[in-house]
């Protein structure tokens, strides 16, 4: 059970209620809700909570912040750096590429110019890769710190980077424009709520076994601690099929623009691990609706330290950029 405050009530109205709620096996979830977690609130106590100034209304969704119950209106989250300026749920159609993960300054430098010159506004750039395998590349760590420094300080690409961890976030707040919480972070509620503190707009993969009611659930841990600019990202989830790396669930973009206000953006690379499946799904996404897309784009797949068979190369990116914008025209959108 979720109690909210009155909108626009008192600091000590709200100071009182608190007491009260804390007293009746209530914790504080952010600033404006307490969320029951005793065996269960007695009827006379509910009719207790009306004698409060500050006491709103009590909700049972468990994602009541991210539903269309509670803002109608899709939101819209504008992103500017230098000369970029892109905006997420509106009518542009904002394209997220680069590598799986940075590899050496060099390689960087030379995607940031490769993005730049296709006409890309923002760059996967990937420090820290939370691996299934503890044999396979981990990223550059610290190590690549440099690296995210010179591509935030020298390029006007709006960067993505993911922390698996707090102290790994704090890091990376500095330099990245956007934070990415990935899909095995999805239901780590202690680094959303750190996440949600930054002030950084924030991308959160859904889990791939995860349900969308409880990929919105993961996104309201977010919103009500305080992080307005929430992005989902489908990326396809775990199924019996084995021809693919994950089962790309292109249904999943509208049913959750039904469900959500939040903008929504999808991942055709994890979605099927496949190199030539990437073009196509991309395509899907974008005629389903999506807010935008996200691709994992590298100078010579075949020689990427990490996803190289779902990487597209820099010259292939050119065609799908174009074919995306006449799927984005045709949907009375524009790709940018």
């Amino acid at each position: 059970m979720l109690v909210l405050f009155k909108k626009n009530a008192l600091p000590e109205d709200k100071e009182k209620f608190a007491s009260f709620l804390k007293e009746h096996c209530f914790s504080p979830i952010g600033t404006e809700a307490y969320v029951s977690c005793g065996a269960g609130i007695s009827e006379a106590t509910l009719q207790e909570f009306t004698d409060f100034a500050a006491f709103g209304r009590i909700i049972d969704d468990s994602f009541y912040f991210s539903s269309r119950t509670f803002q109608e209106k899709n939101t819209l989250i504008t992103i500017e750096k230098k000369a970029n300026r892109v905006v997420f749920g509106g009518e542009s159609i904002p394209f997220i590429g680069g590598p799986c993960s940075l590899e050496s300054e060099e390689m960087a430098l030379k995607a940031a110019e490769n993005l730049k010159n296709c006409g890309v506004k923002l760059m996967r750039a990937m420090l820290f890769k939370p691996r299934t395998s503890p044999h396979s590349f981990q990223g550059l760590g610290l190590e690549g710190l440099s690296i995210l420094k010179r591509l935030s300080q020298e390029t006007s690409l709006i960067l993505v980077s993911e922390p698996r961890d707090s102290e790994e976030l704090e890091i990376l707040a500095e330099y990245a424009d956007i934070i990415q919480i990935g899909t095995r972070n999805m239901s780590n509620f202690q680094l959303l709520k750190s996440a949600a503190s930054i002030g950084k707009p924030i991308i959160l993969k859904r889990g791939m076994s995860s349900t969308l009611e409880e990929f919105l659930a993961a996104a309201d841990y977010l919103l009500l601690w305080g992080q307005r600019n929430v992005i989902l990202c489908e990326r396809g989830i775990r199924t019996f099929n084995s021809y693919v790396r994950f089962t790309p669930d292109i249904a999943a973009i509208p049913e959750l623009k039904e469900l959500s206000h939040l903008p929504v953006i999808f991942d055709p690379s994890h979605a099927s691990g496949k190199t030539s499946l990437v073009p196509s799904l991309a395509l899907a996404g974008i005629a389903a609706g999506a807010d935008g897309i996200m691709a994992e784009i590298h100078e010579t797949p075949e020689k990427a330290l990490s996803d190289g068979k779902q990487s597209l190369s820099f010259e292939e990116l050119p065609n799908l950029l174009e074919r995306a914008a006449l799927v984005a025209k045709a949907v009375s959108r524009s790709l940018e």
